[in-house]
């Protein structure tokens, strides 16, 4: 009896370890999710102010500037 008392707790806890990676897994979607939908709310309003053409983002995450502060960071 004692066996079996212990197979059916390692399951039970594996199945709570699954459930927790899942959990963790969804929220991490919904995280990615969110963050996207937000980006393109930006973008939006970037063009509805004629900040940004449509398609074509000004406001890049990268710095592809001629005087970049990653190049003088470099040269240093």
């Amino acid at each position: 009896m004692k066996k079996e008392e212990k197979a059916e707790d390692e399951e039970e806890e594996m199945d709570r370890k699954l459930a927790d990676l899942k959990a963790q897994e969804v929220a991490e979607l919904k995280r990615k999710k969110r963050k996207l939908l937000k980006e393109r709310r930006k973008q939006r309003e970037r063009v509805e102010l004629k900040m940004d053409l449509p398609g074509i983002s000004i406001a890049s995450t990268t710095d592809s500037s001629l005087f970049s502060l990653s190049s003088f960071k470099k040269q240093q």
